[in-house]
């Protein structure tokens, strides 16, 4: 097991990593508000939330990784009552771990569905005339 200042390191480091990643998708989406007033298009695009949102589920699913058990039995003829038991325990082993996958994905997506409404929110008052993009 690795040591909490070490958790606590690469932490900081994939917050600082976030942190350049989001301001840049603020300008992003500041330039796509600006793009819709300009045309006259609604800043609201559900069908694009939509998307976004099944998107992003999808990349964490794909790149959330399995926890290793460690702890996988070698199974032999003549024990299938030990064997019944191991299946029963690996079962509830995976089914922990999916919900545990499951629960990171939504998390994440939660965390996304806020970003795309402070978005929309700020494409809005872009289009109001009630702000500007570097407000701080």
């Amino acid at each position: 097991m690795r040591e909490l200042s070490d958790i606590r390191k690469e932490l900081d480091e994939l917050d600082a990593r976030l942190c350049m990643l989001l301001a840049r998708r603020a300008e992003l989406t500041d330039e796509a508000g600006e793009y819709k007033r300009t045309r006259g298009l609604p800043v609201q695009d559900a069908d694009r939330e939509r998307i976004v949102l099944a998107r992003v589920r999808d990349i964490v699913r794909s790149q959330t990784p399995r926890r290793s058990s460690g702890v996988r039995t070698a199974r032999t003829a003549g024990f299938s009552g030990v064997n019944i038991q191991l299946r029963a325990a690996d079962t509830a082993e995976e089914d922990a771990e999916t919900k545990r996958r499951e629960g990171i994905v939504q998390w994440v997506a939660d965390v996304y569905t806020d970003i795309i409404r402070s978005s929309r929110e700020r494409q809005q008052m872009l289009l109001d005339g009630t702000g500007t993009p570097n407000e701080e």
